[in-house]
């Protein structure tokens, strides 16, 4: 379930803007269900992260990585 985010229309003590758990077919809220204000729904930035278990990466943080080359046999990458 993908993250929305809020913003009041109308000044309040609520937090500005603020996010709301809702699956995708769920209607946007009109609504703050705490002060019952009006709110908008907001775009939201798309969060990517890089491979972390790329192997520049590892070696970056300290770390390899062995792969299973036969039966019982390791080797670096």
């Amino acid at each position: 379930m993908p993250i929305h985010l809020y913003l009041h229309l109308e000044p309040g003590t609520c937090p500005e803007p603020f996010e709301e758990l809702a699956r995708l077919r769920d209607p946007p809220l009109a609504a703050c269900p705490r002060c019952g204000r009006p709110v908008r729904k907001m775009p939201a930035a798309f969060s990517h992260a890089p491979d972390v278990l790329a192997a520049s990466n590892l070696k970056e943080k300290g770390f390899q990585r062995w792969r299973r080359r036969d039966r019982g046999a390791w080797e670096k990458e």
